[in-house]
């Protein structure tokens, strides 16, 4: 049976349409990741009420009742606490069986974050997997419904969707990232209570910073999910394309003002599969890799927004600068 013969321009607006499809899906994941902040927050709040009531008053802090050590059974019910979600090993050094009345309350909301972190991986593993598999079936999907024959590859099973989720990009895997925001986060909002005891600041200002704090770092979590969401997409993209035979792949960006710098220059560029110009590109990035099957599939016409109307339209084929000129 022989192929129909799609235009590259074809394969680019599928795989674009994938894009598409994946952030769609990743929205519940991301409504749910911002839920688990608010619930850290909602319970760092509680840990910063119970302190000033306990410890404040028009004076300041009683600095000397902070410097007390715990009562035994608290940090014993606590560390119970903490070896039973299987945090021990992750507890800070500085907090021992022995310790100030300070530093349990500032361990026992080093807990929260920790808890948060930890459902953050979850959910985003749940996230990533569900990207991967559909990125993996839907090129599968596009690949047959453009050719009209189904292409062999092997089925995603457990140890390559794995593969691809621990590979590290710039370094670090999606879980190093989330175990370094939580140490940062925790080591802020530690600076934080510091702050208010020395200076006896209200507790209203350091509820305040302490949203601040998770209102930055909610975002920071949106942002890692909605990046790593790309780049596995275009891991997928890569496993698939290597399994059928696919040689060549070109870089794709979003005809639109509002494409970055970086990608506008990549645009176009066709490389091997697997090399070339690396997705994402920075964060947020929406551009995606294109299977390329040669010079005699190029189109006449590539779609764009058009930057007034925001409306799709269609232009001659070209580069995302040479548009630039012409319609920026």
């Amino acid at each position: 049976m022989k192929p129909r013969q799609r235009t590259n321009t074809y394969w680019a607006n599928r795989q674009q349409e994938q894009v598409e499809l994946i952030e769609q899906l990743t929205l519940p994941y991301l409504k749910d990741v911002s839920k688990v902040y608010q619930n850290a927050q909602k319970q760092t709040l509680n840990e910063i009420k119970k302190l000033y009531e306990t410890y404040y008053s028009k004076q300041g802090f009683d600095a000397s009742a902070l410097k007390e050590i715990a009562p035994k059974g608290d940090v014993r019910r606590l560390k119970e606490k903490i070896v039973s979600l299987g945090f021990s090993s992750e507890l800070p050094s500085g907090y021992g069986f022995r310790m100030t009345r300070l530093e349990l309350i500032e361990a026992q909301i080093w807990l929260e974050i920790a808890k948060c972190a930890d459902k953050q991986n979850e959910i985003q593993g749940i996230a990533h997997k569900l990207t991967i598999d559909t990125s993996y079936y839907h090129n599968v999907y596009n690949l047959s419904k453009g050719t009209g024959i189904m292409p062999v590859f092997s089925k995603l099973n457990d140890k390559t969707i794995n593969k691809i989720l621990n590979t590290k990009f710039l370094g670090k895997n999606y879980s190093d990232r989330i175990w370094r925001n939580r140490d940062k986060l925790a080591k802020e909002l530690k600076g934080i209570l510091a702050e208010a005891v020395t200076t006896g600041q209200s507790q209203t200002k350091t509820a305040k910073l302490v949203r601040e704090r998770y209102g930055i770092k909610r975002y920071e979590a949106s942002r890692l999910i909605q990046t790593e969401t790309t780049r596995f997409n275009d891991l997928a993209t890569e496993e698939i394309y290597n399994d059928i035979g696919i040689d060549k792949w070109i870089y794709v960006a979003t005809l639109d003002s509002r494409t970055s710098e970086q990608c506008r220059e990549h645009d176009g560029t066709i490389s091997k599969v697997g090399e070339g110009p690396v997705i994402p590109n920075h964060v947020n990035c929406r551009c995606c890799h294109a299977s390329y099957l040669g010079k005699d599939y190029e189109p006449d016409l590539r779609s764009m927004r058009n930057p007034v109307t925001g409306k799709t339209e269609y232009v001659k084929n070209m580069t995302y600068n040479e548009w630039k000129k012409l319609y920026l």
